[in-house]
């Protein structure tokens, strides 16, 4: 899919914050890490498309977050460095995952924590009848062994991981 099209198709989602249920959706990444938001921190949503909730509900934590997206905030990046950075529902669009995580890990603070969430595959034997492989704007997939080796590989390590799209990483 050309960039034309993938942008005209996010276009269409429904996640900005006025849309209940996708806040509802998206607390799932703040809920493990509530015990680490502290008023005056910093956040980076790294991909939050054209209506960026994040920032919506960290502000109740006292959270400064900026936006990033490569087609909707091109200019989010404000700062060198972030205590935490977000990038849900946006692994699965990396067509060069290495660039990227690396680009978020030169962004984010020493001890700061870098919340992924993306729905984990259960074996490359399911992925023909995933739904979420159907989507042509997914072009990367990842599971509970991929996250172990980004761990291992960028030697982050994991703070938090649930069985279905969530893993939280602690820079060293």
């Amino acid at each position: 899919m050309d960039a034309k099209k993938e942008k005209a198709h996010y276009e269409h989602h429904h996640n900005g914050p006025e849309h209940p249920g996708y806040l509802q959706y998206l607390s799932k990444i703040i809920e493990p890490v509530t015990a680490f938001l502290f008023p005056q921190s910093t956040a980076l949503d790294y991909g939050c498309g054209p209506g960026p909730a994040l920032d919506f509900l960290l502000k109740d934590y006292g959270v400064t977050c900026d936006n990033y997206d490569p087609f909707f905030f091109k200019d989010g990046i404000a700062r060198k460095s972030y205590d935490f950075i977000f990038a849900t529902e946006c692994f699965e669009h990396f067509h060069h995952p290495e660039k990227e995580v690396r680009k978020m890990l030169d962004l984010l603070k020493i001890g700061g924590l870098l919340c992924i969430m993306t729905v984990f595959h259960q074996g490359i034997d399911t992925m023909e009848k995933w739904y979420y492989a159907k989507d042509l704007t997914h072009v990367a997939f990842y599971s509970h062994q991929t996250m172990k080796w980004i761990s291992h590989h960028y030697h982050i390590d994991i703070l938090y991981q649930d069985q279905k799209s969530i893993c939280v990483f602690q820079k060293n």
